[in-house]
């Protein structure tokens, strides 16, 4: 069976709130199946990492962010995120990655290149290719370009020799992670061994194949890195699940309502970052969440 059927079915079954049970069901046989397929090329990795160098305690890499076509083509909620980012990030550098950029900081195969300008990755799964890189040699904080951001991001829990965010809900287990990190905004020091395993996976797989097995596949090969406990992953998700960000996407289904103080200020006691779309709502009504909070960054 095409892997998009069952991705297509889990979708449906996610926007039906009583058949909860039933896409838990059939999203933990659709999850095995996926782990199964790359169980075999995932375990071949972590039998090639012999002696991997400890992570490091000091993690002071830079922020990254992607955005392909620069920075100054970006759509406007794009470019008040990385705003945002830079006005928070305190004396860290935040480096935007762009087509023009992207070797000079990146350590990738030339094959991976070249079967991106084919088209047989995409600029969305380039990005999970390159951000486990950048983090491999330089260490720093990965964050999504839709990343929108509140308070101080140079603190030690965002990093720490490691981090990722995690704790929100995902009652019909539609994603694998259920909840438990998030590849859009993870960091940590450089030689962290989740990273290079992440980073070996890619290079690995990218030259085996010239299709992608699913378009989640990051989660799979992090779910194999915690199940097995390569890397720090498995210790956070047990340690440090659902201190950060509690309200992580509960600005993104009110962008476009009425601004309201009091909800925004539910919504910010304990959360600095927020996720959000690039491709819609289309604009920001006046007035509205979007419009007060984002469009300061934009003016």
């Amino acid at each position: 069976m095409s892997m998009n059927i069952p991705f297509t079915i889990a979708k449906i079954l996610k926007r039906i709130p009583l058949v909860a049970p039933l896409a838990r069901k059939f999203n933990t046989n659709r999850h095995e199946a996926i782990g199964n397929r790359i169980s075999a090329l995932c375990s071949k990795v972590e039998n090639e990492q012999t002696d991997v160098p400890q992570p490091l305690a000091l993690n002071d890499g830079p922020i990254w962010v992607l955005w392909w076509q620069g920075e100054e083509r970006a759509p406007q909620v794009v470019k008040a995120c990385i705003a945002s980012i830079r006005k928070h990030a305190g004396d860290r550098s935040t480096i935007v990655i762009t087509q023009d950029n992207v070797r000079k900081y990146a350590q990738l195969p030339d094959y991976i290149y070249t079967k991106l300008d084919a088209g047989s990755i995409t600029l969305t799964h380039f990005s999970d290719i390159l951000r486990f890189n950048l983090l491999r040699y330089h260490g720093g904080l990965w964050m999504d370009a839709t990343l929108f951001v509140t308070k101080p991001l140079n603190t030690a829990r965002y990093f720490g020799a490691f981090f990722t965010c995690s704790g929100y809900p995902d009652p019909s287990y539609f994603f694998v992670t259920k909840g438990q990190w998030t590849g859009f905004f993870i960091g940590g020091s450089r030689n962290e061994p989740l990273f290079a395993f992440m980073d070996d996976f890619f290079r690995l797989y990218w030259q085996e194949n010239d299709k992608l097995i699913d378009y989640f596949l990051i989660d799979y090969v992090l779910d194999y890195a915690r199940t097995h406990r390569i890397g720090s992953l498995a210790d956070w998700v047990d340690r440090e699940k659902g201190k950060d960000n509690p309200e992580l996407f509960g600005l993104a289904s009110r962008i476009a309502q009425p601004y309201d103080p009091m909800v925004w200020k539910e919504l910010s006691q304990n959360t600095g970052v927020y996720k959000l779309s690039w491709k819609k709502p289309s604009h920001y009504p006046e007035h509205s969440f979007g419009d007060i909070l984002l469009s300061p960054y934009v003016r």
